[in-house]
């Protein structure tokens, strides 16, 4: 039941499959659910029951209970239903469906008992981090989460949820495949398979998680007496660039030696760009606070200075050169000291470069915090800034906080902080004894070098010289995506007649293989700032971004991160434009540095327009891909 076809045509039907007699039969749509997409659905043994999901236009908070006997259907009850939402997922333990996530960021859930038509809202407490595009799975006993992106990160974390004991137990990290979203899940009785996903590009790994057994019931561990002394430090450089050069997100980092922190031991933490570093639940959203401590839901995290920064571009201004994450390791076991610096800038201010790093010991001495350069920041940050160490949300110690996000820092330069912890208890003894843990599958070797066969088949339209001016005011808002107004200058001319013309039957099905930038770029690009691992991210000189990319073997072909697989059949037109082939669309665009991110279609001879994604700077919309028809006045996905 439901879907659709393109906005606004969303479905309120569905069918019946009867595989031994291969025949369908439309079910009923008295009584149906609205049409929408991005629902769930769940069996019962006797009924189908759907609930959430939402248009471009709505989120809805309703749902329907299908009896495929009667042909009828029957409304879910909205009384303490969840908050409205979309890409979510929803399972059925056997007596309830539990939904859970979505979009954009709930970390919220709700159980439903269709016996008495009635809600119950899941536990919040140490549930995951809000997100949506992950998979969930019912073991018998739990609901296990994993996966998923929050609009800046994709998560390599999860949770596992006890609907009778209505609570939450994370999932271990360590081995934990990459972060990654729209990707698959399975439960085999004993493990969780999870396997491909987006991460940010196709990834063809995968890993089981071995959950063994229920959630253990664990004997409450007082909160440990922490505190912080300070004295002057000198910062050790790291040497090792880790691959973080981005904006919001964490970079996983395996340690050389296990870390204890809270009478928990850990192998491996997540850097974050944003100033911590996390051995449990992770969130890199920049909705850092002081109260509660830093951002609800994440647990084991040192916060040496935790707040909205970027390790690579962001904003419109932050440039952030030479910014990253570095690790070093000196001296010798059973005595060595594991440092894990960053460099980094304020979102979207111009400032020196902030240098501060973690030091973790072998020997069992706690963390310390060296701040080789502090500076403030010139105007209020869109976080708050907070330094400390944080178990969970009931047990922290907070060093310092400024609430204008940096420019009041809590700590200096040339400072260091010593952190001591009293009073710490061992790991919990729980009623059942297995160890959750990740093993990963083996990852094949990506050897993708597209090489489509060219056909001379092709003649583009000639676009009109300065005749086209639209001035539509659209009012769809696909995902609160602000509306679309721009006028753009004069169409320019089209007079070449692009050849020779890819065969459009080309599916590419594996990650790309970036190489050096080549010669043939356009001229324009030579604004583009090189990432990590053979990315690389674009600006238009009129502060339009072009978004982040990889090139591919073939110095005509590149990988956008939101427009999939393009041809350069001529990057250097007399307009200084960009013509390119999308497999995605199957269809034939021009572009250039002062229309875009308006696109010309040849295939549909009219001006689209390809929506950033607001969650995302830099990004733009591809799951749905939206675009904002002129010719048509109409919002189309391709």
């Amino acid at each position: 039941m439901g879907g659709f076809a393109a906005a606004p045509n969303y479905f309120d039907t569905g069918g019946r499959y009867d595989p031994g007699t291969d025949s369908w039969t439309a079910t009923s749509t008295t009584g149906a659910p609205s049409g929408r997409i991005e629902h769930a659905a769940v069996w019962t043994g006797s009924e189908m029951i759907v609930w959430g999901g939402g248009t471009g236009f709505e989120d809805f908070v309703t749902g329907g209970r299908y009896d495929p006997a009667a042909d009828s259907w029957m409304p879910t009850s909205t009384v303490n239903a969840p908050e409205r939402r979309k890409d979510f997922t929803g399972i059925w333990t056997g007596s309830e469906m539990i939904v859970w996530g979505g979009f954009q960021r709930i970390n919220t859930g709700g159980r439903y008992n269709p016996s008495t038509d009635s809600w119950e809202a899941t536990s919040l407490t140490n549930a995951p981090p809000g997100r949506y595009a992950f998979t969930a799975v019912w073991t018998g006993s739990e609901m296990i989460v994993w996966g998923g992106n929050d609009g800046r990160n994709a998560f390599n974390s999860g949770g596992r949820y006890n609907p009778g004991a209505d609570s939450w137990t994370a999932t271990s990290i360590i081995n934990a495949p990459t972060g990654r979203d729209l990707f698959a899940a399975v439960w085999t009785g004993s493990e969780m398979i999870v396997w491909g996903g987006f991460s940010p590009f196709e990834v063809n790994t995968g890993g089981r998680y071995c959950a063994a057994g229920p959630t253990a019931t664990p004997t409450p561990t007082p909160c440990a007496n922490c505190s912080f002394s300070t004295g002057s430090g000198t910062l050790v450089p790291g040497v090792t660039d880790i691959g973080s050069h981005c904006d919001d997100c964490n970079t996983p980092v395996t340690l050389p030696f296990p870390v204890t922190l809270y009478g928990q031991s850990f192998t491996q933490a997540n850097a974050g760009s944003n100033g911590h570093l996390t051995f449990g639940n992770a969130d890199d959203s920049p909705i850092i606070t002081c109260s509660p401590f830093g951002i609800d839901g994440t647990t084991f995290v040192l916060a040496p200075y935790w707040g909205d920064q970027c390790t690579g571009p962001c904003g419109v201004t932050t440039t952030c050169t030479g910014c990253g994450i570095f690790i070093t390791v000196i001296g010798t076991a059973p005595n060595r000291i594991f440092y894990v610096e960053w460099r980094t800038q304020y979102y979207d201010q111009t400032t020196a470069m902030l240098d501060y790093e973690v030091a973790l010991f072998e020997n069992g001495t706690l963390p310390h915090y060296i701040y080789g350069s502090i500076v403030p920041a010139p105007a209020p940050n869109d976080s708050e800034l907070v330094v400390g160490v944080k178990r969970d949300n009931t047990c922290f110690t907070k060093y310092g906080c400024d609430p204008s996000g940096g420019q009041n820092p809590p700590v200096s330069s040339s400072q260091e902080l010593t952190l001591s912890c009293g009073g710490v208890t061992p790991t919990p003894t729980a009623t059942a004894t297995a160890t959750a843990t990740f093993t990963p599958t083996p990852t094949p070797t990506a050897t993708h070098t597209p090489t489509p066969t060219a056909t001379a088949t092709f003649t583009p339209t000639p676009i009109p010289t300065a005749t086209f001016t639209p001035t539509p005011t659209p009012t769809f808002t696909p995902t609160s995506t602000p509306t679309a107004t721009h006028t753009p200058t004069a169409t320019p001319t089209a007079t070449r007649t692009p050849t020779p013309t890819p065969t459009a039957t080309h599916t590419p099905t594996s990650t790309p293989t970036a190489t050096a930038t080549p010669s043939l770029r356009p001229a324009f690009f030579s604004g583009e700032v090189s990432l990590a691992n053979g990315v690389y991210y674009l600006q238009f000189p009129n502060g339009t971004p072009f978004g982040y990319y990889s090139y591919l073997s073939d110095p005509r072909w590149i990988y956008h991160v939101d427009m999939g697989y393009e041809y350069w059949f001529d990057a250097n037109d007399g307009h200084s434009g960009i013509f390119f082939y999308d497999f995605a669309s199957n269809h034939f665009f021009y572009a250039s540095p002062s229309t875009f991110p308006f696109l010309y279609d040849f295939s549909l001879n009219a001006w689209l327009y390809y929506l950033p994604d607001v969650n995302n700077p830099g990004r733009y919309t591809h799951n749905p891909r939206w675009f904002f028809n002129f010719a048509t006045g109409q919002w189309i996905t391709l």
